[in-house]
């Protein structure tokens, strides 16, 4: 018998987006928005944050697609690289109709995905965007001391003097995403709202190490009557450079063909998924055919996945097949 199979995914192409800002404007922020923001762990002086536009932009990006978020390295140097955190997140704040939110989680490997974060219950989801809502609108040019740096996109803050424990609205980024909790911690979880650690960070030689930090991004949508600890749909994820560069890369985590069985006439092909993405098998006997002429398997149907991994069955007589998985939305 002789199995082959393909680990490569279906093409995509790749467009690069660049989100630019209006100079020496004041920052500016509407509900919705993507919000891309840094701090110093070593040395908590400043904080920046960075506007970059629509989440919608986004989340309609095309599999393969990367977007380069735009600031400039006067304005993260306020931060730097070293022992820095940042998050991702957005959110539509619109108790009771709706409150939607986009969140990342941090990789603690580079290139294993994580599992996804879990909707929680109307009133925990309006919690959330309700944080995140504010805490976009506090992000303004109050506590700012550089109005060079500072843009309508781009904004730096300082993280003393200005701690409003008891309205998140006004409170630098440090605060907000990491309220404090009874207990005196500072997880940056928006004081317990979201549903796990929104923050990914680096090691103190990061910018020599030459190794970048990844954070997936999760969207979690909210409905009157939507089922508590529905897993969140995976949309991509966010790149931290050892340069400085932050860049979003959007679709699934490539799936992985992970073993190849078979048992008299059938094939089972197991798969590695994210959750949110529906998936599909297909396969050809001529590796030399374009993979978009490849038949789908006929008897396999397409799934919609939670994140754990799968498998695909392949009823065939012949023993010489390649297979390839293809993820969509």
């Amino acid at each position: 018998m002789n199995i082959k199979l393909s680990l490569k995914k279906v093409t995509v192409f790749s467009a690069v987006v660049v989100m630019a800002g209006s100079a020496q404007a004041q920052f500016t922020y509407n509900s919705g928005d993507l919000l891309v923001c840094f701090r110093n762990v070593a040395s908590p002086k400043y904080d920046l944050i960075v506007d970059a536009g629509p989440v919608s932009t986004f989340t309609n990006l095309a599999i393969g697609s990367k977007v380069t978020i735009s600031y400039t390295t006067t304005q993260l140097a306020k931060v730097g690289t070293n022992n820095i955190a940042w998050s991702v997140c957005a959110a539509h704040y619109n108790y009771p109709v709706s409150d939607d939110t986009w969140l990342t989680k941090p990789r603690a490997s580079l290139n294993t995905p994580t599992s996804p974060f879990n909707t929680g219950s109307p009133s925990r989801m309006s919690s959330i965007a309700l944080d995140i809502d504010s805490g976009g609108l506090g992000f303004d040019a109050t506590y700012i001391s550089d109005t060079v740096i500072n843009t309508a996109t781009v904004v730096a803050e300082t993280e003393s003097g200005h701690e409003n424990l008891s309205d998140i609205t006004g409170d630098c980024y440090y605060y907000w995403v990491g309220l404090p909790t009874a207990d005196g911690t500072t997880p940056a979880n928006f004081g317990g709202d979201a549903p796990g650690v929104v923050e990914q960070t680096t090691p103190a030689n990061f910018s020599t190490s030459g190794k970048p930090v990844r954070a997936d991004f999760y969207q979690l949508l909210s409905r009157s009557g939507t089922a508590n600890n529905t897993p969140g749909k995976y949309l991509g994820y966010f790149e931290f450079s050892t340069n400085g560069v932050m860049t979003y890369n959007a679709g699934p985590w490539i799936p992985t063909i992970t073993t190849v069985s078979r048992k008299q006439t059938t094939n089972t092909i197991s798969f590695t998924t994210v959750a949110g993405w529906t998936y599909s098998l297909f396969a050809t006997n001529n590796l030399s055919a374009p993979r978009s002429t490849w038949p789908a398997v006929i008897g396999s149907s397409s799934f919609f996945s939670t994140g754990t991994p799968q498998s695909l069955k392949d009823v065939t007589p012949s023993g010489s097949r390649f297979y390839l998985i293809k993820a969509s939305n």
